[in-house]
């Protein structure tokens, strides 16, 4: 794996003292699989998925841009990952950008999230006057 960090992981059980050091996928080499995923799905609309969008979405705002694009630059330059990361900038360039990509869907993704929970505190603060209403 051509960008990778290592992360160490330990057992989620507090007794257990025992911890693994791994090569993980770097924030680059995710941020290409999903934009190939993406680019595979969305030649199907029935199998895009919005968390594919928000995914990549995360990953751009998570990871500082110049960070991001150095280890893009990496990924080029090796003869292993070059095609598949152009095919993958690519991808961002065209897709990322339009109403129909992964960011437009991430935005109406998040729009919706954002109603939801406008609904719910609405419907909080509703029981809440009402409760303070009786109490009155």
């Amino acid at each position: 794996m051509i960008d990778r960090d290592e992360l160490e992981i330990s057992s989620l059980d507090a007794a257990d003292d025992r911890t693994v050091t791994m090569n993980v996928a770097g924030p680059a080499a995710l941020l290409v699989a999903k934009l190939h995923k993406l680019a595979e799905r969305t030649a199907n609309e029935d199998r895009v998925k919005d968390k594919d969008a928000l995914d990549v979405f995360r990953i751009l705002q998570a990871v500082p841009t110049a960070a991001l694009a150095e280890r893009l630059e990496v990924l080029q330059s090796s003869a292993e990952a070059e095609s598949i990361t152009e095919e993958a900038t690519k991808h961002l360039e065209g897709a990322l950008w339009s109403a129909s990509g992964p960011r437009g869907r991430a935005r109406r993704s998040q729009h919706r999230a954002s109603r939801r929970s406008r609904r719910a505190d609405t419907h909080t603060d509703d029981v809440v006057w009402r409760s303070s209403e009786r109490a009155c």
